[in-house]
C-alpha cells in the first residue's frame, strides 16, 4: 500500500523456493550449518505459500445446476496469432469470455462469434472484450481511479438466473505513473464485491498474485473463492517470456458459484496463458 517495491516483492514464492532450495544444497555440500538452517527456514516459509494450493480442499464441491465455463486471457496487444484464440474457442467451448489487451483487430476477428458482447476499446494496453453465450445486460465501464484505466462489469442472464461479472486488467506495480491507479482499482473491487449478493465473476489480469495483500483484501472482503483453490498455482506468465511460467497474475474468482475445474489453456501467442475455470451455477 505505502511502496510499490514492497508491493512487488510478495509475488516471487517460486523463485524464492528454487533458490532457497539451491541453498540448501550448496550449504549442505559445503557443511555450512547456519547457512543450510537460514536457507531451509526460507525454503519451508517459501513452500508454505505454495504447496496448499495443491494440497488443500478445491474452494467448493460443484453441485447441481448449470455448468459454465469461463475463459480469461490476456492476449497481448502486440499479438499477431489471432487465429490461436479462435481455435482455443472451438476446442474448449466456453460460455464466458474475460479478454484484456485487446484492440480493434481482436474485435473485428471475434466479432461473429458470440452471440452477445461488449468491447472497451483503448489506445494502449487496457482495451477489454467480454463475449458471452447468454445475454449481456447491464454492462457498464468505471475508471475509479480516473487514469484511463477501465474495468468493465455487467450482469449475464443464465437461464434467469443473474450472474454478476467483473472483467479488469489492473496496472503493474512496476508501470510508471500508474501505481495509485493500481491500489485504487484494487480498492474499488473489495468495495464492490462486498455491496454484490447473488453470483458473482471477477477474471482478468491483476497484475499481481494471491500471495499479494491487495489482493487477499479482495478475497477475503468480498466473500470469494479463487478457482485455484486446490488445483495449484498454475502460473500464467514470466517476465522472461517464453514457455517458462513461474507467475500467477490471471486469477478468476467466484461468489455463489461452485468450482468444478481449474486448469491452463493452451498457448494463443501471447506472453499470458489462458485460465479455463469449469463452473456450477445453482437454481435461483
Amino acid at each position: 500500500r505505502w511502496s510499490p517495491f514492497a508491493e512487488m516483492t510478495v509475488h516471487f514464492r517460486v523463485l524464492y523456493a528454487c533458490f532457497a532450495a539451491l541453498a540448501v544444497l550448496l550449504a549442505v555440500i559445503t557443511r555450512q550449518r547456519v547457512l543450510t538452517a537460514l536457507s531451509a527456514a526460507l525454503l519451508v516459509w517459501a513452500l508454505g505459500g505454495i504447496v496448499p494450493w495443491y494440497m488443500g480442499a478445491h474452494s467448493s464441491e460443484p453441485r447441481d445446476g448449470t455448468p459454465l465455463r469461463v475463459l480469461t486471457a490476456n492476449v497481448s496487444l502486440h499479438n499477431q496469432e489471432l487465429d490461436k484464440l479462435s481455435e482455443l474457442f472451438r476446442s474448449e467451448d466456453p460460455d464466458l469470455v474475460f479478454l484484456q489487451e485487446t484492440n480493434a483487430a481482436w474485435f473485428a476477428a471475434l466479432r461473429d462469434v458470440y452471440p452477445h458482447r461488449v468491447e472497451v476499446p483503448h489506445r494502449h494496453y487496457f482495451g477489454l472484450a467480454l463475449y458471452s453465450r447468454f445475454p449481456i445486460q447491464n454492462a457498464q465501464y468505471d475508471d475509479p481511479a480516473d487514469g484511463d484505466v477501465p474495468l468493465l462489469r455487467a450482469d449475464i442472464d443464465v437461464n434467469g438466473c443473474l450472474v454478476h461479472v467483473v472483467n479488469l486488467h489492473i496496472p503493474s506495480p512496476e508501470a510508471r505513473g500508474l501505481m495509485q491507479v493500481r491500489l485504487t482499482q484494487y480498492e474499488w473491487l473489495a468495495e464492490h464485491v462486498s455491496d454484490r449478493n447473488g453470483g458473482i465473476i471477477v477474471a482478468g489480469d491483476f497484475n499481481g498474485t494471491m500471495w499479494s495483500p491487495l489482493f487477499s483484501r479482495v478475497v477475503k472482503g468480498g466473500g470469494l473463492a479463487n478457482a485455484r483453490d486446490g488445483y495449484g498455482i498454475l502460473p500464467t506468465w514470466f517476465p522472461l517470456g517464453g514457455s517458462l511460467h513461474l507467475l500467477p497474475l490471471d486469477h478468476v474468482l467466484v461468489g455463489g458459484l461452485s468450482v468444478a475445474n481449474t486448469r491452463l489453456g493452451e498457448s494463443i501467442g501471447s506472453d499470458h496463458n489462458p485460465l479455463i475455470v469449469d463452473l456450477v451455477l445453482p437454481p435461483c
